[in-house]
């Protein structure tokens, strides 16, 4: 201690940094270090971090980054049940299962650490001051329902677990999610002043390559607000489709295609005939049929619903079939 002392080295410091390294790792760069373990992390000049060995690496999909963003918000906000919905995307897709019954099961791993972040640092281990618990909650649910997860997400628990206990036992009353929002506001502060650069640069006159590039992550940052939005609204997406026999589902898929073409012909023909009505002409149903067949639009159209069906169908035909015991 006296040697990191006079190396201007704070461990609390180390810690805050440990956790901003992987927040920005798997949030903001293209990989995230699969094993930074503390063999693999040299501690420098000035609480300086110098990360090692990356032979194990990971990477996430957007939408699985803003799944984990959406767990951290609702942890901030002592949301149990909206953290179990967001972070069931990690595990998608899921097998045919009882959601409802899965996410009130990971909903009761949330609520010890809600209480985990409630309790004053003191009063508990720091294990219980990092996110073992959701983790380890839902790795248990998942070899209880069969679900398989992938090995980059199993890289970031790994990782994520490794950084959160070394800046746990760092600074003793350190709280992960708040860092987290603190990440957060400042990615929201650097957003804002991109878009605020790009305001005067256009009106001055600065029309570069670099007002795309702000423009473009305006865009990411708009799209990421309305994934938030409509994964709220929405509960991870389950393929029931293999509980169905596959001459069953082939059926069932006709019968769609059957009533959304005829939908969509009525539909068709319905503007049709208002076209022909307000050009004062008498209204012949054979004829607005015949026309429609021959119409670009109705024959593309019809094209890409046989594509879409048909593809549904040949891929469920690909399948395994569930056998009930």
């Amino acid at each position: 201690m006296a040697r990191a002392e006079a190396m201007n080295i704070d461990p609390g410091l180390v810690a805050k940094r440990l956790l901003w390294v992987n927040y920005w790792s798997w949030s903001e760069n293209l990989f995230f270090h699969g094993d930074p373990n503390p063999d693999e992390i040299i501690v420098g000049q000035n609480s300086t971090l110098y990360f090692i060995n990356f032979t194990s690496t990971g990477t996430l999909t957007k939408a699985k980054r803003q799944a984990l963003r959406q767990n951290l918000s609702y942890a901030w906000d002592r949301d149990p049940q909206n953290m179990a919905r967001a972070s069931l995307v990690l595990l998608e897709p899921l097998p045919p299962l009882d959601m409802i019954e899965l996410i009130q099961e990971l909903e009761s791993y949330n609520w010890q650490l809600v209480y985990a972040l409630e309790a004053a640092p003191h009063s508990v281990t720091w294990q219980e001051r990092t996110s073992a618990v959701q983790w380890a909650g839902m790795m248990q649910l998942a070899r209880k329902y069969s679900i398989s997860v992938e090995i980059h997400v199993l890289r970031f628990i790994r990782a994520t677990l490794l950084l959160e206990s070394m800046a746990a036992r760092l600074h003793p009353t350190i709280d992960y999610v708040d860092q987290f929002q603190k990440f957060d506001n400042y990615r929201a502060e650097q957003a804002r002043r991109r878009v605020t650069d790009s305001v005067l640069d256009q009106l001055d006159g600065k029309n570069t390559e670099q007002t795309i590039i702000r423009i473009d992550r305006m865009a990411q940052t708009v799209q990421g607000l309305l994934f938030r939005t409509s994964h709220m609204l929405s509960l991870p997406s389950v393929n029931f489709n293999a509980l169905m026999s596959k001459w069953s589902f082939a059926t069932y898929t006709m019968l769609r295609f059957i009533t959304r073409t005829l939908l969509f012909t009525l539909g068709f023909a319905g503007i049709l005939a208002l076209q022909v009505y307000r050009a004062g002409q008498p209204i012949h149903v054979l004829d607005i049929f015949q026309y429609m067949l021959i119409n670009p639009v109705y024959q593309v159209v019809l094209i890409i619903l046989i594509f879409i069906h048909g593809r549904i169908v040949l891929f469920r035909l690909d399948d395994k079939e569930i056998v009930q015991q």
